[in-house]
């Protein structure tokens, strides 16, 4: 049963990127530690509890140079933890971003996945 419940949480595929991150109502920035279309795992100054709602707007670079897009969205704390260095870290599960916001997406990680060697084995 609980490898069931794991198999759920990994619907996407995931890559490890590095990209800007705003949280927007909170006023605080971050960078991403992976990425995918489903959420990310988020590094910040600020801690978010488990459960809550924010908004964030990742900068997505280092995508196709015409098209230097921004993922706005609602995301939901699924997880949240304090690094040993008083950083923090969450995992977020986006929340409805538009079939647009996906798209620009969608071609982010394509860019990126096709630029670094498959790291899934192991």
């Amino acid at each position: 049963m609980g490898d069931d419940q794991h198999d759920d949480r990994r619907r996407h595929r995931r890559i490890t990127a590095s990209v800007p991150v705003s949280l927007v109502r909170e006023g605080a920035a971050g960078e991403t530690r992976d990425l995918s279309e489903g959420g990310m795992g988020l590094l910040s100054s600020v801690r978010l509890e488990r459960g809550s709602e924010v908004e964030v707007e990742v900068e997505l670079l280092g995508g196709p140079k015409t098209d230097p897009a921004k993922l706005r969205t609602m995301a939901k704390v699924m997880w949240s933890a304090e690094t040993d260095s008083g950083a923090h870290l969450a995992g977020l599960q986006f929340d409805g971003p538009s079939e647009e916001a996906l798209e620009r997406l969608r071609r982010f990680l394509d860019s990126v996945d096709d630029d670094e060697p498959s790291s899934d084995e192991g």
